[in-house]
């Protein structure tokens, strides 16, 4: 996994709706940051399982917590995978993303 993760582009942070951003979420961002991600999108998963509140409660802690970061004006959608919320948008993100990117690597070139 080392080896690889250098090659990273983009990540989609998950963020648990009923949890919100836990100490393992922390410990994801901070790789992400040393890994010197670029790009990310913020997935809320379980959001059939919280009422509107709740959600409003997550988010203005993910957006606080991303607030001096690269990330702060990252993308952040609601998703359920049960109730097929969010899948879409979540997929339009992700393209979008890609349309922003540029590889860091030169992909035509072979790798160990």
């Amino acid at each position: 996994m080392i080896v690889g993760a250098s090659g990273i582009d983009a990540a989609i942070l998950v963020v648990d709706a009923h949890e919100g951003w836990m100490p393992q979420t922390e410990e994801h961002f901070q790789i992400i940051e040393l890994l010197n991600v670029q790009f990310a999108i913020i997935a809320l998963t379980k959001v059939d399982l919280v009422d509107q509140n709740q959600l409003r409660v997550v988010e203005n802690n993910i957006r606080e917590r991303l607030k001096d970061t690269l990330f702060h004006n990252a993308p952040l959608v609601r998703v359920s995978t049960l109730k097929n919320i969010g899948i879409e948008q979540l997929k339009l993100e992700i393209q979008k993303l890609i349309s922003q990117m540029k590889a860091k690597r030169d992909i035509q070139k072979p790798r160990l």
